[in-house]
């Protein structure tokens, strides 16, 4: 996602501004209030985040296999997938595979279906330490066929902001802009005791639920199956 949000040193600035305390010309090394906001804003970016399953963060991965390889890295961003992992099969179709937790990962490790020797067309994989296994391991075949797999997955939360960072932002849209400031605010003002701190937690919480709201009105509601329900003839 590209960043749309004005710099840090912006933010900043911004929330400072609208507290009544004086701004500063750089985060570096800035000043004791500077400080206070700009971790609160890395908390608020962070709780923002992980609130909803914003559609901003969803993104989409591709890894390249090969053959007798088990192991590969996701991205430093990956949270959880999205969608069921689905893996081309040899008749043309599209078929889901089985995700394994690492607990019946390891629990089975000594047998031979995990054993990454094991090649062939995957039909397991798990998630661990920042990278994805597959059982069996990709043989020289079927990479030939499938090169590649794409999935779908969710962002976590980025990288925290520094006083080094006057020039860059957070990686969240447009539309953030005025719960992130709220946020900086509630937080400035608890810590300097102002008696209103609470008022504003309260707006950034109304905020955040509008924009909730929105991305929930935009979804599609689920279909419930419909049950077979033969006629009986009396």
């Amino acid at each position: 996602m590209t960043v749309v949000l004005p710099t840090c040193l912006v933010l900043v600035n911004r929330v400072l501004l609208e507290c009544g305390i004086p701004t500063v010309a750089s985060l570096t090394p800035g000043t004791r209030e500077s400080n206070v906001v700009l971790e609160a804003l890395n908390d608020g970016t962070n709780e923002i985040t992980l609130r909803e399953r914003w559609p901003w963060r969803r993104a989409t991965y591709t890894i390249a296999l090969v053959g007798g390889q088990q192991a590969y890295p996701l991205p430093d961003d990956f949270k959880s997938l999205a969608e069921p992992m689905r893996f081309g099969v040899a008749n043309s179709n599209f078929a889901n595979i089985e995700e394994v937790t690492p607990e019946q990962w390891a629990y089975q490790g000594d047998g031979s279906s995990f054993n990454a020797a094991n090649t062939g067309s995957p039909t397991q994989f798990t998630i661990k330490e920042g990278a994805i296994y597959f059982v069996p391991t990709p043989s020289t075949g079927f990479v030939t066929t499938y090169p590649s797999i794409s999935f779908a997955y969710f962002k976590g939360v980025h990288n925290r902001r520094t006083i080094a960072d006057s020039a860059n932002s957070w990686d969240l849209p447009a539309e953030m802009y005025d719960c992130l400031i709220k946020f900086g605010k509630a937080r400035l003002k608890e810590y300097l005791e102002y008696p209103d701190a609470g008022l504003n937690m309260q707006q950034y919480e109304k905020a955040l639920g509008m924009q909730m709201a929105i991305v929930r009105q935009g979804r599609k509601p689920p279909v419930m199956r419909q049950m077979y329900s033969p006629t009986v003839e009396w």
